[in-house]
C-alpha cells in the first residue's frame, strides 16, 4: 500500500502544484518508471487476495482493474518484466480463481448449512462472483496468467456463457480482450483454438458491438495470428467454417485488404477452395465471397 500511495502522491498529487496540467513531468510516462511501479506493487497485491476478504465491489473491482492493466502495460513494454514475474502472475491468477466463500460477518444470519450454500453460490469472490463485470474481467486476467488447461476449459466456458449478455460485449471492447483471446490462436495449441474462435464469432454476431469488434481485428498482429493458423491444416470443419466466417465479415472492409495480402491469406484461401469438395459447400460458398470482397478470383 505504501508503494502505491507513493506513487499516486508523486504522479498526480505532488505533479499538479509543480507543472502544468497539460504538460505532465516526462518522467511520470516513461515506461522505465512505469515498469518500476508496476513490479513493485504486483507482488503485494498477491497477499492482499490472499489474506483479505475483498467483498465490496468498489475495492475488488479496481484491484482487478489495476491489475489487468498493469499485464497489458507488461505485455505492450519491450522488456524482460514478464519473465521476471512469472512467479508472481501465476500466483496473482490462482489467488482470483481459487474457489472461497466470502467471510461470515457478526451480522449475518446463523451459520446454518443453507445460508451457506446460499452464500457460496450468491457470493463467490472473483472469478467465482455473480458479478458478471467482476467475473469477466477475472476470467481476461487469469487467460493471461495461468496455463492449467482444465482450469482454462472451465474460464473459456464461462466466458462463453457471459458474452450472451450485451453488457459483457461491450466490457470485452472496454479492457481491448481481443487480443487476450487471440494469443489462444496457434496451431499448437489445438485444444483452445475452437474456444477462441467461438468467443470471436459470438463478438462478431449481431449487436451493437459487432461493428468495434471487427475493427479491434483489423490490424497485423490478427492477421499474422490468423495466416499462421491457416498455414497449419485444420482438420475440424466446424473450425473452418468458423474462421471463414469471420473472415467473410473482414473482408467486407476496406482497410483490412492490405493485410489478407500482406500475409498471403487471399492465396491460402484460394487453395483451400479448389481443395474444397461437395461436403463443404458452406465452406467454399464463405470463401467465395471473401475473394469477390477482395477483388480476387479462384482459379
Amino acid at each position: 500500500m505504501s508503494v502505491l500511495l507513493d506513487w499516486v502522491s508523486d504522479a498526480h498529487l505532488h505533479q499538479t502544484l509543480t507543472e502544468q496540467p497539460t504538460q505532465p513531468s516526462e518522467k511520470l510516462s516513461q515506461p522505465d518508471y512505469l515498469q518500476e511501479k508496476i513490479t513493485r506493487v504486483l507482488p503485494s497485491l498477491v497477499d492482499l487476495l490472499k489474506e483479505n476478504n475483498l467483498v465490496n465491489l468498489r475495492v475488488s473491482l479496481p484491484c482487478l482493474q489495476f491489475i489487468y492493466w498493469s499485464l497489458v502495460h507488461i505485455e505492450k513494454s519491450q522488456t524482460t518484466t514478464k519473465t521476471n514475474m512469472v512467479s508472481t502472475l501465476r500466483r496473482l491468477g490462482e489467488e482470483i480463481y481459487r474457489p472461497r466463500a466470502p467471510h461470515r460477518t457478526a451480522d449475518s444470519p446463523d451459520n446454518s448449512l443453507h445460508d451457506y450454500r446460499y452464500d457460496r453460490r450468491q457470493d463467490g469472490l472473483f472469478f467465482h462472483s455473480c458479478n458478471s463485470h467482476l467475473r469477466f474481467l477475472s476470467s481476461l486476467i487469469i487467460l493471461k496468467t495461468l496455463s492449467q488447461a482444465d482450469v482454462l476449459a472451465i474460464v473459456f466456458d464461462t466466458v462463453k456463457i457471459d458474452l450472451k449478455s450485451d453488457m459483457v460485449k461491450e466490457l470485452f471492447l472496454y479492457y481491448q480482450a481481443t487480443p487476450v483471446i487471440s494469443s489462444y490462436l496457434k496451431p499448437v495449441n489445438k485444444v483452445f483454438l475452437g474456444q477462441a474462435i467461438d468467443i470471436f464469432i459470438q463478438m462478431s454476431t449481431d449487436s451493437p458491438f459487432a461493428s468495434s469488434f471487427l475493427e479491434s481485428c483489423g490490424n497485423e498482429s490478427w492477421f499474422r495470428t490468423m495466416a499462421m493458423v491457416l498455414r497449419t491444416p485444420i482438420q475440424d470443419n466446424r473450425i473452418m467454417d468458423c474462421i471463414s466466417i469471420l473472415l467473410q465479415k473482414l473482408s467486407k472492409i476496406k482497410s483490412n485488404k492490405k493485410y489478407f495480402e500482406v500475409y498471403t491469406i487471399t492465396s491460402i484461401l484460394q487453395e483451400i477452395l479448389r481443395s474444397c469438395g461437395n461436403e463443404n459447400a458452406f465452406l467454399a460458398l464463405n470463401l467465395k465471397s471473401i475473394l469477390f470482397n477482395l477483388n480476387s478470383s479462384s482459379k
